[in-house]
């Protein structure tokens, strides 16, 4: 008898999130004379189009540290960071052009590492970031499942480049963005579906441990480009949930795992497959799902921070009768959208110590007159510091006002924080849509600071904010 499931997939990639960090306040341990406070600011990401966000969980950090290599690139010392008055800082030797990994979320693994005083002078100046990505090893993946009310925080990484700290002063370090060592799936049923009820859903084939770090060549703009597990990497863990939420007809934020980098499949090293347990008209059944790239006829690898949307869209008959058999059974092929979130379409510029970040590059206005857009921003520069100016005189002269500027067409405001600090910029369409002269609906913003120079292009559309199509649905059949 042929069983049919017709399902929407979603690949969403996850990028960088905000970090809600339980690290409270406390004085900082007392350092020696040749080393100085740097002060730590960390990139918050954006919900994205029409994909489930991470939920606040997923973004906390309980502790972050900092391995400290010299311009040689080697290993200079482990520091924890501490919260004074809010901010973030640790203590550092006083040099040039260091090179710093953070990892959060895995102080015990470090600690297992470099358990005392003694086995930290062995790697000083002797171990180069590779030795400690290849060390730190996650070999109890399992431990993140999400079965208990209290969630279990989620590894990260992220590193800083060419960073001084210079003696008696606050060093000020750019931006730092990181990124989960591991990747989400999620599994949502759309509305109106009501024969079918989503009971459980399962990963087979999940690796068995998974580096803690990565490879800085394999991360642009904040996403990990390739797999990358450890050379003793086996599949043979299998991950459960039926943490079913009736609100958004959703199992989510509850099953996470490390890269698999698996190409040819072996007895030991598998692809990692996803199966759906769910009532059909009252009857339960399993339903398979490879992670497929059905345009290139492949397999896709499992990478970090990435997050598996799957939106199950319709279905049309039973699935397999047990979960195991259905493990085994031909999948549903699926082709894959890959939506990033806001974050990785932000941009960063830096000079020295001070950064401006913008979380987009691009304000979207809608027809009508005062269509306002505000998008996120964070500085350790003064928002008076910041020169703001239109690329051209396309929409006019430029006319300098509180806060900003504008010309015919549109208007741009700083949105600072209680400390005149800019956390926004606001950017309002001064007229209608001109259909009449199709150049006067955009322009282009600059911010200078410096040797930092940013450009957010401005596009007033002829449509209403609701009138989008957004990603079609991919319908797919699962086969006998």
């Amino acid at each position: 008898m042929r069983k049919s499931f017709i399902l929407l997939t979603i690949c969403a990639l996850a990028g960088l999130w905000s970090c809600q960090s339980r690290i409270e306040d406390e004085t900082p341990i007392t350092y020696a004379s040749d080393e100085s406070e740097v002060e730590i600011t960390v990139a918050a990401d954006r919900t994205p189009r029409n994909v489930p966000s991470a939920t606040p969980d997923e973004n906390i950090i309980d502790n972050l540290d900092i391995l400290l290599f010299d311009s040689n690139g080697k290993f200079i010392c482990w520091r924890a960071t501490f919260k004074i008055n809010g901010k973030l800082r640790t203590t550092l030797p006083v040099g040039k052009d260091y090179d710093a990994y953070f990892l959060a979320n895995c102080r015990s693994f470090i600690g297992e590492m470099l358990p005392d005083k003694a086995t930290e002078e062995q790697y000083r100046q002797q171990a180069d970031w590779e030795v400690f990505r290849k060390t730190l090893v996650d070999a109890n993946p399992q431990r993140l499942l999400q079965e208990n009310t209290a969630f279990t925080s989620l590894p990260m990484w992220g590193m800083l480049k060419k960073q001084d700290v210079n003696d008696r002063v606050i060093n000020y370090w750019p931006l730092l963005s990181l990124t989960r060592s591991v990747a989400s799936v999620d599994v949502y049923v759309a509305n109106g579906i009501d024969y079918f009820i989503l009971k459980d859903i399962t990963l087979f084939h999940v690796p068995d441990k998974g580096f803690l770090g990565n490879v800085p060549a394999n991360v642009t703009d904040g996403q990990a480009l390739e797999a990358s597990s450890p050379a003793d990497m086996q599949t043979g863990l299998t991950l459960e949930s039926d943490s079913y939420n009736s609100t958004n007809r959703s199992i989510a934020n509850k099953l996470y795992l490390y890269d698999n980098d698996t190409e040819n499949e072996t007895a030991d090293k598998k692809h990692t497959r996803l199966v759906i347990g769910a009532e059909y008209k009252g009857t339960k059944g399993y339903y398979p799902v490879d992670f497929e790239d059905t345009d290139a006829d492949k397999l896709i690898k499992i990478i970090r921070n990435k997050k598996y949307v799957f939106n199950i869209n319709s279905a049309d008959g039973p699935g397999y009768t047990d979960k195991e058999t259905a493990a085994s059974q031909p999948s549903v092929h699926i082709n894959v959208n890959i939506i990033e979130w806001d974050m990785t379409e932000g941009q960063m510029g830096t000079s020295g110590n001070y950064y401006l970040w913008t979380e987009k590059r691009e304000a979207v206005l809608y027809r009508k007159a005062n269509s306002a857009v505000t998008i996120g921003m964070k500085s350790n520069i003064l928002s008076e510091a910041i020169t703001m100016a239109f690329k051209t005189d396309l929409n006019g002269p430029a006319t300098n006002i509180a806060n900003g500027i504008r010309n015919n067409r549109f208007e741009a405001l700083f949105v600072n924080d209680a400390d005149g600090y800019p956390a926004g910029l606001k950017i309002t369409a001064l007229g209608d849509y001109d259909k009449n002269s199709a150049g006067t609906n955009s322009d282009t913003i600059v911010l200078l600071s410096g040797r930092i120079r940013l450009e957010i292009q401005i596009h007033l559309y002829n449509q209403g904010q609701n009138d989008w199509e957004l990603d079609g649905d991919i319908s797919t059949d699962l086969g006998e």
